[in-house]
Order: structure tokens, then C-alpha cells, then sequence
């Protein structure tokens, strides 16, 4: 096994690595593949069938009389009333690991299925409860909430305290609920990759880490190199990447299955518009990475003998700007000629044409560097992009996850046509 402890040399590179990385290893480390697996595992199989009848008994009962006085009931009283279907559509299913997000991200059929789009989610209802808490909302003297969200909140405590056999008031005891069934929600999406590595239900582990030698040596081109991993698996401490320096997983890992490590994964929200003193500070990744994991792992990341960042397979999308915005300053890239940034990326993504991809990664560098060129003094925004252009420090280069890759993508595009051809024989 390796360690971050290797012999002191001078890294060239820092890889900054995100989902991309370990889907284009044939990990299924997405959002959908989660959710297909929670259905599977925990959640109740007539999910959708729940969601839509208990919507139908709180639409029609908001003038539901308690108490022989008529007006808006308590939404306590709603969850509560004998007539509430929840129970008996979900009939003895009792359920602890079921969490509040896991219900709220199964809802979600429109959410694009990226970590980003959770992360946002994230961030909506930290900010859709700014005013009211959860507590205040099971409270309300009325079921006429002021937003669709507000009511699709109600909707999953209620099914929720049904599957946890609890009350749900008793169930949002304080403030902590949201961070504490956040917490539950890691626990489950680490449980899952844990599982995704086990040789009993993946007989793909070793071509995992077999692709993702092949890729790391392909970004770094046999150069030596620090990692900086957005995700929650660590391949490069399994195989052989002699010219690995050091690394951080700057939101946790996962514990290797066939060992007693711990999982200490971190989900969370950007904190680069959020106070301190704001309610949704304690779900922001800055806030988060301080409170839960080890700082200690990043000495010497940051190495000054750098000269060129890599990121691979990152959506670059705002929840890390605060990473990115740090990592620029501290390499000030704006003034330091001998600092170059190299956005490599697969062209083979499903649904996309290989120039779609590569317009997609222009545009979201373009975002990140206007909004850093934003934060200098200078105001220099407009001007950053087109400066690393002329003095060739910047570069978008498509990158072959792996020759497995390479072939499964064309393959795939035969198999289509193929499909295709035959449909129209029989039109």
C-alpha cells in the first residue's frame, strides 16, 4: 500500500480531479446510479405512487375543520389526521436510514443528475428556509404555504416520520436536523461506493483502478504531480503511480472496504457569498472541511515548483469556486508567466458530439476566470483570458480516458447504428 509520505522530489504538476475522473474509469459514482441503488436497497419501491396521492389529501383538505372551527388546519394536524394516506400506502415499511435528502433528491425527477445539481439543491433549501425554519413550517397555522417548495418540504417530513415511526415534531427536535439528516445522506452515498468497490458486488474494482493508473499517467504525462481529488475515492493509493507526490481529497474519502478505515465524506454548499453569521454557513464546504476532516494531509500540496495545473474531469461549477479562486491566488496566475492551466477533458460523453463537449468546457473555464479576474484589484476580468491566450499558458486538450474508454464509446456507436439499420427494416 501506498502512502503520502514518498521520498522529497520537486512535483512539476497539480492534477485537480473531480467526478469526471472516476466515471470516465467506468466508476458509476453519479447521482442517478445512487438513486437507483437507494430504490433498490431502502426506499419505498411506490415512491412516486406516495408522492402524488399524499399531494392529492393536503390539496384537498386545506379547509379541513378541526376542532368544530372552520378554517386553516395546523399542518401537524394534517400529518396526523386518521385519513392521511401516507401510512397505508407505505404499509409496515419502517425505515431508518432513510434521510430527508435521499427523499428530497428522489423527488427531484427534473435534476440533471450531476453533483453540482445537488449541491444546488442544497443551497435552495438552505435558502427556501432562511425565513422559517423546519419547525415553524410543521407549525404553521395554515397549509397555504407561500411556495411550491415550502409544500414539497411538508410532503417529505411527512412520509419521512412515517418511515421513522416518529412524530414530526418530535423528529425536528432543534436547528441541526437539515445538517444531522445531511450527515445520514454521506453515510449512505459512502455505504454505496463502498459496495461499488467490494469484488463480491463489483467485479470491476481492479479495472477501476487499472483505468484510473492509465488516466493519471496519461494527465500527467509520466511528470511528477500532486493530486488535488474532489472525489471520494483514492485509486492512486492503490496502484502503481511511482511520480505521485502528495494528495488531498479536499472533501473526504471513503474507507476502504476490506479495511476498519472510516468513511469521512463531506457534502455542502460554496461560501463564497455566505456570512459566517447566515444559518446556511454550517452547510457550506468551507465550513464543513474545517469542522470534519484533517487539514494535515495538504502539506506541501501547493508545491512552488509547480508550473502547470491539470483539471480533469471538474464541472467548474460555482459550489468550488472558492477552491479555484484560492488556488489562482496563491499561484497568481494572472501575473506569474511560469504558472500555465491545461483543462483536459474525455470527448466521449453520451449524448454529446465530441465539439459540443469541448464548447461546454470553454464556456465554463471562460465563467471561472472572469470571476476570478472579478477578485483582483485591477478589475482585470475581461482581460484574463485573452492574456493566458497570447502568452500560451492556457489550453483545452480532449483526453482519452483510457483505451477501454476509447473503444467501449465507438462500439457503442456501432451497436446504435446497427440498431437502427434494423429498426427501419421492419418500418
Amino acid at each position: 500500500m501506498k502512502t503520502n509520505e514518498l521520498e522529497p522530489t520537486n512535483p512539476e504538476k497539480l492534477l485537480v480531479i473531480g467526478n469526471g475522473f472516476d466515471l470516465a474509469c467506468s466508476l458509476k459514482s453519479n447521482i442517478s446510479s445512487y438513486l437507483d441503488y437507494a430504490k433498490n436497497k431502502f426506499m419505498p419501491q411506490n415512491f412516486a405512487v406516495i408522492l402524488k396521492e399524499v399531494q392529492k389529501y393536503f390539496d384537498e383538505n386545506q379547509s379541513w375543520t378541526e376542532g368544530g372551527q372552520t378554517g386553516q388546519p395546523r399542518v401537524e394536524s394534517l400529518i396526523g389526521n386518521p385519513n392521511n394516506p401516507t401510512a397505508r400506502l407505505l404499509g409496515n415499511v419502517i425505515s431508518e436510514r432513510i434521510n430527508f435528502w435521499d427523499l428530497l433528491f428522489a423527488e427531484r425527477k427534473n435534476i440533471d443528475k450531476e453533483w453540482n445539481d445537488v449541491e444546488s439543491e442544497i443551497k435552495d433549501v438552505t435558502e427556501g428556509l432562511k425565513t422559517i425554519s423546519i419547525k415553524e413550517l410543521l407549525m404553521k397555522s395554515e397549509y397555504s404555504l407561500n411556495s411550491s417548495q415550502l409544500k414539497s418540504y411538508v410532503l417529505l417530513l411527512d412520509i419521512l416520520s412515517k418511515l421513522r415511526n416518529e412524530f414530526p415534531s418530535n423528529l425536528v427536535e432543534d436547528d441541526n436536523f437539515l445538517i444531522n439528516e445531511l450527515q445520514s445522506f454521506e453515510n449512505n452515498f459512502a455505504a454505496y461506493l463502498q459496495e461499488q468497490f467490494s469484488s463480491e458486488i463489483h467485479s470491476g474494482y481492479r479495472d477501476y483502478l487499472n483505468e484510473s493508473e492509465e488516466l493519471l499517467q496519461r494527465l500527467s504525462g509520466d511528470s511528477e504531480y500532486n493530486i488535488l481529488s474532489f472525489n471520494y475515492t483514492q485509486p492512486y493509493l492503490w496502484t502503481n503511480n511511482e511520480h505521485l507526490h502528495t494528495y488531498k481529497n479536499v472533501h473526504g474519502h471513503i474507507g476502504r472496504p476490506d479495511t476498519d478505515e472510516t468513511s469521512n465524506i463531506i457534502f455542502g454548499i460554496d461560501s463564497t457569498d455566505v456570512s459566517p453569521n447566515d444559518s446556511s454557513y454550517k452547510f457550506t464546504k468551507t465550513y464543513r472541511d474545517l469542522f470534519d476532516s484533517d487539514a494535515s494531509k495538504s502539506k506541501d500540496l501547493l508545491d512552488s515548483n509547480i508550473n502547470e495545473i491539470i483539471f480533469y474531469g471538474h464541472s467548474l461549477s460555482k459550489a468550488d469556486y472558492s477552491y479555484f479562486l484560492s488556488l489562482f491566488d496563491h499561484y497568481q496566475i494572472y501575473s506569474n508567466t511560469n504558472v500555465s492551466l491545461t483543462f483536459a477533458y474525455n470527448p466521449y460523453i453520451s449524448g454529446m458530439l465530441p465539439r459540443q463537449v469541448k464548447e461546454d468546457q470553454f464556456k465554463k473555464l471562460s465563467s471561472l476566470l472572469f470571476e476570478y479576474g472579478d477578485t483582483l484589484e485591477q478589475n482585470h476580468g475581461n482581460n484574463l483570458l485573452h492574456k493566458m491566450i497570447l502568452e500560451g499558458r492556457i489550453k483545452i486538450i480532449p483526453r482519452f480516458a483510457t483505451h477501454y474508454a476509447h473503444w467501449k464509446y465507438y462500439l457503442n456507436k456501432a451497436l446504435a447504428s446497427y440498431l437502427q439499420g434494423v429498426k427501419a427494416l421492419f418500418r
